[in-house]
C-alpha cells in the first residue's frame, strides 16, 4: 500500500474507543509507503487493493467463514472485479515504453498475480485473524468468564510453584500477582500478539508482491525495442580531382551568330 488512523464510532459522550484493527493495518501499509518503498508501483494499485479488502472484511459472514477459504477467497475475488479496470488503466501507462501488445501481456501476468497469490494469501490469513477476532481472542467459543477464571487459577498456580523454587528471593512471592492478573487478562494479550502478527504479515504479503510486479515491470521495459537513431542520407560528393582541387568548368561555346 498517506492513510490515517480510524477510530470506531463514540457514544452520544463523545468519547473516541479505541483504533479497530483495520484502522492498525492503514497505518502500517501507509507507514511502509512512507519509509520502506517511496517509490509505488502501479501508482499504488497493490496498497490500494489489500486496504479495500481490509475495509470491506467485517462483511465477511459467520457462513462464509465456516464454510472456509474457498468461500472467503470467492467473497474477495468478486470484490477485486470491481477494482480490475483500474488495474488495467495503471498498467496502461506503460504502453508508450513498450512494443504493441506487450501492454496487454503485463496487465495479465499482473492480473494472475492478483488472482493466484495475492487473493488466496490474504483470504489465508484473514479467515484465520477474523475468526480469533470475532471469538475476542478466546479459546473457548462461550463461557469467556469462565475462561478467563481458569487462565487466571492457572496463573496462580503457576506463580506459586515458581516461588516455591528454593533459589528465588523471598521478593519472588509478590510474582503471584502479576501471574494471576495474566491469566485473567490473557485475551487482550492474545489480541495484542494477534494483531501486530496479523500486521507483518499483511505487509509482507504487500511488499513482497509489490516487489514482482516492479520486477515484471522492469523487465518489460528492457525488452521494448529502443528506436534506431535516423541516420541522414549522404549527399553525392562534388567531383574533384586527383590532386584534391577543384576542376575548372569550361566556358560554354558561343552561339552561332554572336561575335
Amino acid at each position: 500500500m498517506a492513510y490515517q488512523p480510524e477510530l470506531a464510532p463514540s457514544g452520544a459522550t463523545g468519547v473516541h474507543s479505541e483504533p479497530t484493527v483495520t484502522s492498525r493495518i492503514t497505518r502500517a501499509l501507509a507507514s511502509r509507503r512512507r519509509s520502506r518503498r517511496p517509490r509505488r508501483e502501479l501508482n499504488g494499485f497493490l496498497d490500494s487493493l489489500v486496504q479495500s479488502f481490509e475495509n470491506r472484511r467485517q462483511g465477511l459472514s459467520d457462513a462464509i467463514l465456516d464454510e472456509g477459504a474457498p468461500a472467503v477467497r470467492e467473497f474477495f475475488t468478486q470484490l477485486y472485479e470491481r477494482e480490475v479496470p483500474r488495474l488495467r488503466e495503471a498498467a496502461g501507462l506503460l504502453d508508450p515504453y513498450l512494443v504493441a501488445g506487450a501492454g496487454d501481456d503485463f496487465y495479465r501476468e499482473v492480473d494472475d498475480l492478483v488472482r493466484a497469490v495475492v487473493i488466496p494469501a490474504y483470504s489465508r490469513l484473514t479467515l484465520r485473524f477474523t475468526r480469533r477476532e470475532r471469538n475476542d481472542f478466546h479459546v473457548l467459543r462461550s463461557a469467556h468468564l469462565a475462561e478467563r477464571i481458569g487462565w487466571a487459577l492457572g496463573g496462580l498456580l503457576l506463580g506459586t510453584l515458581l516461588i516455591s523454587i528454593p533459589v528465588l528471593p523471598l521478593w519472588a512471592k509478590e510474582w503471584v500477582v502479576p501471574f494471576s492478573l495474566a491469566g485473567l487478562f490473557l485475551p487482550e494479550i492474545r489480541r495484542v500478539v494477534a494483531i501486530r502478527a496479523y500486521e507483518a504479515s499483511v505487509n509482507r504479503l504487500v511488499e513482497q508482491t509489490d516487489e514482482e510486479i516492479g520486477r515484471l515491470d522492469r523487465a518489460y521495459l528492457t525488452a521494448a525495442p529502443r528506436a534506431q537513431p535516423s541516420v541522414p542520407t549522404p549527399t553525392e560528393p562534388f567531383p574533384v580531382e586527383e590532386h584534391g582541387t577543384r576542376p575548372v568548368e569550361e566556358d560554354p561555346p558561343p552561339e552561332q551568330g554572336e561575335t
